[in-house]
């Protein structure tokens, strides 16, 4: 995906399990919470349960330096918002506290490590399951 594409989609509406989510695209430009709270958090982008909404920074993905050049088409977008996907269909399952040992917060479907090994495998499954004539479909 390309920073464009991704301006494209701000503001965008979708639904996980039922509930109606929306995508906000923000970036320095534009000074606002969303974007002062990414900052904040040193994050590409976040999960926001309670707003349902997914917020993410077009900032991370542009070139800042001539000796860091990124492609226009990103891969890192992608697996960006794979990756907060992952926690907003955790969270709409009810996956995404009381998951683990400790009670909440910290359990497996809130865990960092967990939910960028399913971002970062999701086209390769993806692609394996489409070579086996396995349906997209439910």
């Amino acid at each position: 995906m390309t920073i464009d594409d991704l301006k494209e989609l701000h503001n965008k509406k979708f639904h996980i399990l039922g509930s109606k989510w929306v995508l906000k695209v923000v970036s320095s430009e534009k000074d606002c919470y969303e974007y002062r709270t990414l900052k904040d958090q040193d994050a590409n982008a976040l999960t926001q349960f309670y707003l349902r909404e997914i917020w993410i920074c077009t900032d991370c993905y542009t070139t800042k330096t001539d000796s860091q050049v990124m492609p226009d088409d990103n891969p890192a977008i992608n697996q960006d918002l794979t990756h907060e996907l992952y926690h907003a269909f955790y969270a709409e399952s009810g996956l995404d506290i009381c998951t683990g040992t400790d009670g909440c917060e910290n359990g497996w479907a809130r865990n960092e490590t967990m939910i960028d090994w399913n971002a970062k495998m999701f086209p390769k499954i993806l692609k394996v399951r489409r070579e086996l004539g396995i349906s997209d479909e439910e």
